[in-house]
């Protein structure tokens, strides 16, 4: 059996100073410590979803920036190269409009040549018969 001495008194309060010194001096602060530190964890995670959320937001917006200025610059290409058909094809229909102008005046004077030459064969269709019938010796053929 157990007997109840001075020495286990003794030895019982020892060992209750040394918990209760442990538990003041390094459980206590070591336990602080470890709370601390994850709070700071926790707070650090909510910091990081906060910046990943935003993070997210900033590249929509960039993405949705970006898709509006790509079309803007297609809309301007496309206007540009609209533009730049009906201004050839307005440069086209001028020199089309000049080439016509060019070959009727041509055509008209050419018209107008061969009129004057049916004039001048005309005029001269007497004086050719006559050499014709002097040079084949019928003469006296008046027409």
């Amino acid at each position: 059996m157990v007997s109840i001495n001075a020495t286990l008194v003794i030895e019982l309060i020892l060992f209750l100073i040394f918990l209760w010194g442990t538990k003041t001096f390094f459980l206590r602060p070591m336990l602080d410590t470890m709370d601390k530190r994850e709070s700071r964890l926790q707070e650090d995670e909510e910091c990081v979803e906060r910046d990943t959320s935003d993070a997210e937001k900033m590249e929509d917006e960039y993405d949705h920036a970006i898709d509006r200025t790509q079309r803007k610059i297609h809309e301007k290409v496309e206007k540009e190269r609209r533009s730049a058909i009906e201004r050839q094809l307005n440069t086209l229909m001028e020199h089309r409009r000049e080439g016509d102008k060019e070959v009727s005046q041509v055509r008209d004077a050419a018209l107008k040549q061969v009129e004057d030459e049916r004039q001048k064969f005309a005029s001269l269709k007497p004086q050719i018969v006559s050499t014709i019938a002097k040079r084949l010796g019928i003469g006296g053929l008046d027409s």
